[in-house]
């Protein structure tokens, strides 16, 4: 059954005062990007657009370049009214957000939308044609690093009327995304598959309660959830349920990830994959501190019965089963897999961000998957570079208090009530997301950290060694196409 818009104002502000619930944290704070909403005031347009801006009515075009993910079909730019369905509170704050993005500007934002796998190729014969058919690209990360060495896309600092410093602009991104000078690729409140792309945690609140342990949420709050009292809860959990002296899907563990467990666990401890070279480039990163905190981490879990790495034993067809099954106590997951889990598990859940690696540690941290993540640019055809310029941070503007207030609504509402204390934590997961510049732009390291997740014993420094020559060449390699990209 389709609907006739009568909930959008009605239900923005139920979901805006919902997540009012469930106190506040600190950490939230430490962060200005998408999740802190600016009010939506009349004046605050006449002061962020030029006195009168009005473009007519007239149609503007972007590239929906996502679809095909999470949930199929899904749009990030817009939907014709009569294409949501009743109940669809996301597709609602997209639509809410962009018809007041188009009041605001007298336009009408379009979008063509494409799927992932096909992006790159659109792109490519678009801009090689001189095609200016559509103006901005909201589309999978993976896909845009990947034009950027190829000259496709614009530098964004050269649109004076984008405003990258804005809170509806993850501020992160417009360090990491900048190589060789130029920053091609943005990310922000006006897309949310980025949100939907973090790396998180979960826990089974039936289990936790069935072994005596306390939900982590004040230690979180309170900037107490460290590794240390993540690896409390989880080793030793480990049961041969069914008695056959081997640990396989049938039986019990305190952790399920995946192979990317040990990138993910060195960016929430404050280490990126690369570092600065000096200059204006990057090498690999094989600091004291590290490999210290990588060792640390290996020792104790890469062989540990209570651990389980997918890829190493079950297979994702398998391994993705036991956390759902209530098999074990915790588990790595995307935020977009959030809702399904909700909707598949019998056992409640509550969402947490990755640990700290100690109580010294100021911030949280939370690596996105560049798979999954979508990002903003701008094709090198645009024509009206001014314009492109006010219509993304116009549709910014309004997406904090619209999109990310939906996405988070969706994904905290259990199946009899609605989590607040998760509310809290995917509050902070947006704030503490991580865009890490050697994963995105795929310069081989994170190869390198799935080769010793995969391992039980790695030698973490000698690996890295080994592989710093290559990897270092790679990255100056691509480094210099972007320099002299047109």
């Amino acid at each position: 059954m389709k609907k006739t818009c009568m909930l959008s104002c009605i239900l923005l502000s139920l979901v805006l005062s919902a997540c009012t619930d469930g106190g506040t944290m600190s950490q939230t704070e430490q962060n200005t990007d998408a999740t802190q909403a600016p009010e939506t005031t009349a004046e605050d347009i006449l002061e962020f657009l030029p006195e009168g801006i009005d473009y007519g009515g007239e149609e503007y075009s972007i590239l929906d370049g996502q679809a095909v993910s999470f949930n199929a079909g899904e749009n990030e730019v817009t939907y014709q009214l009569e294409d949501i369905e009743t109940g669809d509170i996301i597709a609602e704050a997209v639509y809410e957000r962009t018809r007041l993005a188009e009041e605001a500007l007298n336009i009408k934002i379009v979008s063509e939308s494409v799927a992932w796998d096909v992006l790159g190729e659109t792109i490519s014969k678009s801009v090689s044609s001189g095609d200016s058919s559509f103006e901005a690209i909201i589309g999978r990360l993976s896909v845009l690093s990947q034009a950027v060495p190829n000259g496709y896309l614009l530098d964004l600092n050269t649109i004076e009327t984008l405003d990258l410093t804005n809170p509806w602009w993850d501020g992160q991104v417009n360090t990491s995304m900048t190589v060789g000078g130029k920053q091609c690729i943005a990310s922000g409140a006006v897309n949310y598959y980025d949100d939907y792309s973090i790396t998180c945690m979960a826990f089974n609140k039936k289990l936790f309660a069935t072994n005596d342990i306390a939900e982590p949420y004040d230690l979180v709050r309170e900037g107490k959830w460290t590794f240390d009292a993540f690896y409390e809860i989880v080793n030793d959990a480990a049961q041969d349920v069914n008695g056959d002296s081997k640990m396989d899907e049938y039986d019990f563990y305190g952790y399920v990830c995946n192979a990317g467990m040990m990138s993910s666990m060195m960016i929430a401890f404050e280490e990126e994959m690369t570092i600065s070279d000096g200059s204006d480039g990057y090498i690999l990163n094989n600091s004291a501190s590290l490999i210290d905190k990588a060792t640390h981490y290996a020792e104790l879990m890469l062989n540990n019965d209570s651990v389980i790495v997918e890829e190493r034993k079950l297979g994702y067809e398998k391994g993705d089963l036991l956390f759902p099954n209530g098999q074990a106590l915790m588990t790595q997951m995307l935020v977009g897999s959030v809702v399904s889990y909700r909707q598949s598990m019998t056992d409640d859940f509550g969402v947490l961000p990755f640990p700290k690696y100690d109580i010294s540690q100021e911030n949280y941290h939370n690596m996105i998957s560049q798979h999954w993540a979508s990002s903003v640019s701008v094709p090198a055809t645009c024509t009206n570079h001014e314009k492109v310029g006010y219509v993304l941070d116009t549709l910014g503007y309004f997406s904090p208090e619209t999109v990310t207030e939906a996405v988070i609504e969706k994904n905290v509402m259990t199946k009899s009530t609605r989590d607040n204390d998760s509310a809290d934590m995917l509050r902070l997961i947006f704030a503490t997301k991580s865009f890490d510049t050697s994963i995105v732009f795929d310069w081989g390291v994170y190869n390198i950290w799935m080769d010793i997740t995969m391992k039980t014993e790695p030698q973490i420094a000698s690996m890295l060694e080994r592989n710093a020559k290559s990897i270092n060449k790679r990255i100056a390699d691509s480094i210099e196409q972007i320099e002299n990209m047109g």
